[in-house]
């Protein structure tokens, strides 16, 4: 036996899958599907994303504008979400009923009668006012369908661990 061959060999046994991994890399489509799945069977469930906002998308500002974003859903028609960012908060409110809109910086609110769905208040706000509300695709009953119509292409980028827990520890792959 050469010494490449030991040298490959000791790889093989300390590093078990980087040998092989553009054979194992999982189909990204299928764990998008399986994602989607899990999301629409839960019945109430919360989330917390970082979003930002091109500045060439905002008028008159020069700089992106990023938002911590919290959501809770309750299906099939109960949302809240706040978004915060160096512009002020924002809140959303829907119960099944009406849509309540809040910006805490200026004081403004707004009441607007929608009995609906999650589904279907995402719809009637983007008819009647010319938006999606951001990250709404993950409160719909068919999340798979909005993000496969949205993405150009559907990559796996890898493994991570999220930072729950205790200063970051017990997270989950």
């Amino acid at each position: 036996m050469n010494l490449k061959s030991v040298t490959t060999l000791a790889l093989a046994a300390f590093c078990p899958g980087s040998l092989f991994a553009a054979e194992q890399t999982p189909n990204a489509d299928q764990l998008l599907r399986q994602m989607s799945s899990k999301l629409a069977a839960a019945q109430t469930f919360s989330f917390q994303a970082t979003r930002e906002i091109d500045a060439s998308l905002l008028e008159g500002r020069d700089a992106p504008e990023k938002a911590k974003v919290s959501v809770i859903v309750q299906r099939p028609n109960k949302l809240a979400a706040v978004s915060r960012s160096n512009h002020g908060v924002r809140r959303i409110v829907a119960d099944g009923n009406q849509l309540s809109l809040l910006d805490e910086r200026t004081n403004h609110y707004s009441v607007v009668p929608m009995r609906t769905s999650i589904d279907g208040l995402v719809e009637q706000v983007d008819k009647r006012y010319g938006f999606t509300p951001p990250l709404a695709e993950f409160a719909l009953s068919n999340p798979y369908k909005d993000f496969k119509r949205q993405a150009k292409t559907i990559t796996y980028l890898g493994r991570g661990k999220t930072t729950a827990g205790f200063l970051g520890l017990f997270g989950v792959d």
